[in-house]
């Protein structure tokens, strides 16, 4: 039965959430940065080519790079569609943090970085108990 959080090794990639998840919002917030700062996209453009990204990197990272990945595991569906929303509710964060202003911007991913470091950290060393 597929599990909301994976908090034990042998189900990472198997349920919706593991500690690997973090690191695909963090994708969204650093692909959604990057863009922007290209200054050639629409704020919404940006959005879409974030959710588009993360699309394809799913599928290439359950085709492609099956043998490097953790333990050579596919995900699961829900795992897949999960790591997308997140990827895409990355850039959704971002976009929402680029329409204050510049000063405002740096303090909120300065702090939310933080938080999602914290939170990592303590999610993997929990899982790998």
């Amino acid at each position: 039965m597929t599990k909301l959080i994976t908090l034990k090794k042998e189900d990472v990639c198997y349920n919706w959430l593991d500690y690997h998840s973090i690191g695909h919002f963090i994708k969204g917030l650093i692909e959604f940065i990057f863009l922007s700062l290209l200054g050639i996209f629409s704020p919404l453009l940006c959005l879409l080519i974030v959710f588009m990204l993360g699309l394809i990197f799913e599928i290439i990272e359950n085709s492609l790079l099956i043998p490097i990945k953790f333990e050579g595991r596919k995900d699961s569906v829900e795992n897949s569609l999960m790591d997308i929303l997140l990827v895409a509710l990355g850039g959704i964060t971002e976009y929402f943090f680029f329409l204050c202003s510049n000063e405002m911007n740096l303090i909120l991913n300065i702090g939310l970085f933080v938080v999602i470091i914290s939170l990592y950290i303590k999610i993997k060393n929990k899982t790998l108990e």
